[in-house]
C-alpha cells in the first residue's frame, strides 16, 4: 500500500470535531463537516475507515479523547495537495 493510501490518525490538537467550514458569504451561515467514518460523511464521499472510527464516534468510540483515523486521499478529511 502506498504512503498516500495509508490511514493517518489525528488527535484533537490536529483536528477539531466537528470541523467548521464557512459556506458562502451571502448565506452568512456555517456548516460542519461530518466526522470521519460517519454515515453523513460517507454520503458526502468520505473514504475514511468506518469500523476503526466507530461510525464517526472516533477511535475507541471517543474521538474527542483519542482522535480519528483519516484516509490521506479522503475528499472530505484528507490533506489538501500543495
Amino acid at each position: 500500500m502506498s504512503d498516500e493510501k495509508k490511514n493517518t490518525m489525528y488527535n484533537n490538537a490536529q483536528r477539531e470535531s466537528p470541523q467548521k467550514n464557512a459556506i458562502s458569504a451571502e448565506m452568512g451561515a456555517t456548516m460542519t463537516t461530518p466526522n470521519p467514518g460517519s454515515d453523513g460523511a460517507i454520503k458526502q464521499g468520505c473514504t475514511c475507515p468506518v469500523y476503526d472510527n466507530a461510525r464517526g464516534k472516533g477511535i475507541g468510540g471517543n474521538g474527542e479523547k483519542h482522535g480519528w483515523w483519516i484516509t490521506a486521499d479522503c475528499p472530505l478529511h484528507g490533506k489538501e495537495k500543495t
